[in-house]
């Protein structure tokens, strides 16, 4: 057990107030607001996803099948799942 002994040595400040309005938020965060920011994102990711797919069709041809998939699965994973991550951000705001 831990007791901990402190002496006040200025005086207290008051806590601040949360609360917020409607003019207060981002439009993103009102109710079926979208981050319309998510379109870079979206296209650079794409962008990659399309230079790796290609990258990968060239090591099917020079390596063979199984070890493309090797390289490939994890590498694609990633991607669609950043690409998915981002397009997210496009769907409205539900609450």
């Amino acid at each position: 057990m831990l007791y901990v002994d402190a002496d006040l040595t200025s005086k207290p400040q008051p806590a601040p107030s949360m609360v917020l309005s409607a003019n207060d938020l981002a439009p993103s965060e009102n109710a079926m607001g979208t981050e319309t920011q998510a379109w870079l994102p979206i296209v650079l990711w794409g962008q990659l996803l399309l230079l790796v797919t290609l990258a990968l069709s060239w090591l099917w041809i020079r390596w063979g099948k199984w070890q493309t998939w090797v390289i490939a699965l994890p590498v694609l994973g990633y991607l669609v799942l950043s690409v998915a991550d981002e397009v997210t951000r496009l769907l409205p705001n539900l609450t």
